[in-house]
């Protein structure tokens, strides 16, 4: 099984999500946007794609040349019925290949928060076996309307549009990827960090058994789904 992963910035890795990955046997192949890294060629066969968070904005294109390039490849990838999970700008780029508006959120939100699943979204496979409130981290400042046909799984307080379906599609404006390195290296520059890290020290056990979960949902989805991508 292959996971074609998506990264749009060199701080914004697949972390624990991609570490889980490997230790069950999926490979996985990182393409790194940021780069100049291509999307794949017709010889590549993905059974899943993960699109990642990102430090820009989802229309930024004329800085970004890969953001329409990805767009329009996730449209694809979404009409064949391919397993796909977006977080945060990821998220966003899904809302956009459905033709949905990505915009400045209302408010900002910026380290550990608390999501609560929809009814819909405490019955949904990716939440299978998970609490109604989950403790995670968030790095955003923009939110995305929700697609005509897509599922609400989850809100907050201060944004609404925190996770949602499309058929096999996902999207999390959260991040369930990050880890230790990984959160250290986006906070270090701000006033927040040390209570930020702090935080996490104190609920590393809960989250790490949160997010294998979710991963561990995401591949049974994966693994239910009779389609796979060559492109």
């Amino acid at each position: 099984m292959r996971v074609g992963i998506l990264q749009h910035t060199d701080s914004g890795g697949p972390g624990a999500l991609g570490a889980y990955f490997q230790s069950v046997g999926v490979e996985v192949s990182i393409i790194r946007l940021y780069e100049g890294e291509t999307l794949p060629c017709e010889s590549t066969h993905w059974h899943a794609v993960v699109s990642l968070g990102g430090s820009m904005h989802a229309w930024e294109d004329a800085e970004f040349p890969f953001l329409p390039e990805e767009t329009g490849f996730l449209a694809g990838v979404i009409e064949r019925g391919i397993p796909v999970l977006g977080i945060c700008l990821g998220a966003q780029l899904i809302a956009r290949a459905c033709g949905c508006r990505v915009h400045p959120a209302g408010k900002e939100e910026i380290g550990w928060r608390a999501v609560t699943l929809t009814k819909i979204g405490s019955k949904d496979p990716l939440f299978s076996g998970m609490a109604n409130e989950l403790s995670v981290l968030q790095f955003h400042y923009d939110t995305f309307e929700l697609p005509a046909r897509g599922k609400l799984l989850g809100t907050s307080l201060d944004c609404r549009n925190q996770a949602f379906r499309l058929g096999n599609t996902y999207g999390v404006q959260f991040h369930p990827e990050i880890n230790r390195e990984i959160l250290a290296e986006w906070f270090w520059k701000r006033a927040d960090r040390e209570q930020v890290m702090s935080e996490y020290e104190r609920v590393n056990e809960a989250f790490f058994r949160q997010n294998q979960r979710m991963y561990e949902n995401f591949l049974s989805i994966i693994r239910a789904s009779k389609t796979a991508i060559s492109v």
